[in-house]
């Protein structure tokens, strides 16, 4: 019985479509700390969806990217959600995006893009090694977000807001907040 990743490697090894690639590589840095839609890449491209998902999978196979899970209360729910998706190495996603120095300095857009990716990846990295063994998550429901949560497997957790301003304001605590309120947790 064939795994998924074996026969996503044999799907993308059809030379016919090895074409696609590169715009795809190009087009997900684009979407980098937000919401990983195939449907809506694949939209943009010309190709299914299921290709998107093919190559999205090699993509994190070979440690390009990394797509994180939605956290919410309880288990089942966090299936259902849209993972965001994110550059490992930050470096590249900033070539990807053709932004030099001067850009990521003054370009409001690609710095948040590339903190909130800094940020995450460092966490992802990090969370094998600690005592805590954390999984790495993002939070959305309603009008709140979240960019990351850490939950341990005693099921604490600790979300981040990651923000590139250094201006915090009382909204950007909000959302943190009214999770904590919530007490989803124990």
């Amino acid at each position: 019985m064939q795994t998924t990743l074996e026969r996503d490697l044999r799907d993308i090894s059809q030379a016919h479509k090895l074409n696609e690639m590169p715009g795809l590589l190009r087009l997900i840095p684009s979407q980098s700390a937000n919401l990983f839609k195939a449907r809506g890449l694949s939209d943009k491209l010309g190709i299914s969806h299921e290709t998107v998902e093919s190559y999205v999978s090699l993509l994190e196979a070979i440690f390009l990217v990394q797509r994180l899970r939605a956290w919410a209360p309880g288990i089942g729910p966090r299936e259902v959600h849209h993972p965001k998706i994110y550059v490992n190495d930050t470096g590249l996603l900033l070539y990807l995006l053709g932004a030099d120095e001067k850009r990521l300095r003054d370009d409001d857009q690609i710095t948040g893009k590339a903190v909130e990716n800094f940020v995450a990846m460092e966490l992802v990295r990090h969370a094998d090694s600690s005592e805590q063994n954390p999984e790495v998550f993002h939070y959305r429901r309603d009008r709140d977000e979240l960019d990351l949560v850490l939950e341990n497997r005693a099921g604490e957790i600790c979300a981040i807001e990651v923000k590139s301003n250094s201006k915090i304001r009382e909204k950007d605590w909000a959302a943190l907040q009214r999770l904590r309120d919530a007490r989803y947790y124990a």
